[in-house]
C-alpha cells in the first residue's frame, strides 16, 4: 500500500514532466540564465534545458545553443558546435541562425561561405545579413549594395538608413532623400545619424548637406541625442556649448564639465585639455588638484594638442623643470601655437631647458609675432 500511494504521487509528475513542450522547456531555460521572481539565475540549469529543447528539436533553442557554443556564453567557445546547432536551426528555416553562421565562416576565413549564408538570411527577410551583404558589395557592386542596404532600411534597421543617408549624400546628391534616411536613422538610435542632423542644423544654407536651414535648437536637440548614444564628438561640442554659452544655451560649467568628462572617458585630447585647465584651476564645480589636472594635460598632449603641450610646458616651468617645460614648448611650437612659440624664444634667449641660443630665440620670436603675440613683439622690439 505504501508503495503504491508513493507511485500515487510520483507518476503523474514524471508524467507532467514528459509532457512539457520543447517551447516550455526552453521558456524555462531562458528563466533559468536570467533569474526572475520565480529561480534564481543559474547558467548550468539553463545550458541543460536549452540542450534538452533543442535535442526536441526547438529551433530556437538550437539557435541558442549556437550562439552560446559561438561566443563561449554559458559553454566552452566551441566553433563546429556552433555551426552543428546554427545549422540544424537554419535547416528549420531560422533566419537567425543563417545570418549568424556567417560570422563562424568569417573567424575560418571563408568569406565565400559567410556570404552564402548572408544570401540566405538576407533572402529570408534577415535585416541584419541584408545589412552585411551591403556593406560586403561596398565598392563591388554599389547597385547591389545600395539594394540591401534599401531591404534592411526599410525593415527599420537604422545602420542602412545611415549608409542610404550617406549614398544619396555623397553619390547621388539628393537632399530630399538623404535627409529622409537620416531621420530614420537618427530617430533609430544610430549616433552618426544624430551627430549628422545636428551638424546640418548648426550650419544651415548653402553648406548643409540635407536641405536644412539654421536651426539653434534642432542643432543642440541632435548634438545632445547622439551624446547620451556615446558620440564623442558631440559630447566635445556639447561641452564646448556650455562652457561658451554658445548656441542657445547659458554658460552652465557643471553642464560643460559633465560633458568633457563623458568625452575625455572616450580618449578625447580636446576634453582632456579642458579637464586638465579644470582641474588646475578648480574652476567648472571641479576641486582644484594638481596631480589630476597633469594627467589630463599629459594625456592631451601626447595626443598632440597644442594648448594642452603648452600648458604642460607652463607648469613645468612654475616647478623651474625647464628642460620638461622646452620639450613641450618645441611640440606646440611646432605646431604653430603662437603663444608655445614665444615661450621657447624665451627659453632659447635665456637659456632655460637649452643652451643659449639667440638665433633661434629670435626666428621662433619672429613666428609668434607673425601671429600677433604682443610679448614676442616687444622683444623682437628691444633686441632687433
Amino acid at each position: 500500500m505504501i508503495l503504491l500511494a508513493a507511485l500515487a504521487v510520483v507518476l503523474p509528475t514524471a508524467i507532467a514532466a514528459q509532457e512539457k513542450s520543447a517551447a516550455e522547456i526552453y521558456a524555462e531555460s531562458q528563466a533559468y540564465w536570467d533569474g526572475n521572481d520565480s529561480v534564481y539565475m543559474n547558467r548550468e540549469r539553463a545550458m541543460e534545458l536549452c540542450r534538452q529543447a533543442a535535442e526536441m528539436g526547438y529551433a530556437d533553442a538550437q539557435y541558442t545553443m549556437g550562439y552560446s557554443y559561438y561566443n563561449g556564453d554559458g559553454v566552452a567557445k566551441d566553433i563546429n558546435m556552433a555551426i552543428y546547432w546554427y545549422g540544424m536551426a537554419a535547416d528549420q528555416g531560422h533566419v537567425g541562425a543563417m545570418s549568424d553562421m556567417a560570422y563562424c565562416y568569417i573567424e575560418r576565413d571563408n568569406e565565400e561561405k559567410a556570404i552564402e549564408w548572408w544570401q540566405k538570411a538576407a533572402e529570408g527577410g534577415d535585416d541584419i545579413a541584408q545589412y552585411n551583404l551591403g556593406v560586403y558589395y561596398e565598392g563591388k557592386d554599389d547597385a547591389q549594395s545600395v539594394h540591401w542596404y534599401r531591404k534592411a532600411a526599410e525593415q527599420g534597421y537604422a545602420k542602412a538608413q545611415m549608409k542610404l543617408a550617406d549614398h544619396y549624400i555623397d553619390i547621388e546628391k539628393d537632399k530630399e532623400q538623404a535627409a529622409y534616411w537620416a531621420l530614420k536613422a537618427a530617430e533609430g538610435g544610430d549616433a552618426d545619424a544624430q551627430f549628422l542632423l545636428a551638424a546640418n542644423y548648426e550650419v544651415g544654407g548653402v553648406d548643409d548637406q540635407l536641405g536644412f536651414e539654421e536651426d539653434d535648437e534642432k542643432a543642440v536637440y541632435w548634438y545632445r541625442k547622439a551624446a547620451e548614444n556615446g558620440d564623442v564628438y558631440a559630447q566635445e561640442i556639447l561641452g564646448y556649448y556650455y562652457f561658451y554659452g554658445r548656441r542657445g544655451l547659458t554658460a552652465d560649467f557643471k553642464q560643460a564639465a559633465y560633458w568633457f568628462k563623458e568625452a575625455a572617458a572616450q580618449g578625447s585630447r580636446y576634453a582632456r585639455y579642458h579637464m586638465g585647465m579644470m582641474y588646475l584651476t578648480g574652476s567648472c564645480g571641479l576641486v582644484k588638484d594638481h596631480a589630476k589636472a597633469m594627467q589630463m594635460l599629459q594625456k592631451s598632449a601626447e595626443q598632440g594638442m597644442a594648448e594642452a603641450q603648452a600648458a604642460l610646458a607652463a607648469e613645468y616651468s612654475k616647478a623651474e623643470q625647464y628642460e620638461e617645460a622646452f620639450y613641450w614648448n618645441t611640440k606646440a611650437a611646432e605646431q604653430g601655437y603662437a603663444k608655445a612659440q614665444c615661450l621657447l624664444g624665451f627659453q632659447y634667449s635665456l637659456g632655460y631647458g637649452v643652451k643659449s641660443n639667440k638665433k633661434k630665440a629670435r626666428y621662433w620670436m619672429q613666428k609668434a609675432a607673425a601671429q600677433g603675440d604682443e610679448s614676442a613683439i616687444e622683444w623682437l622690439h628691444k633686441f632687433d
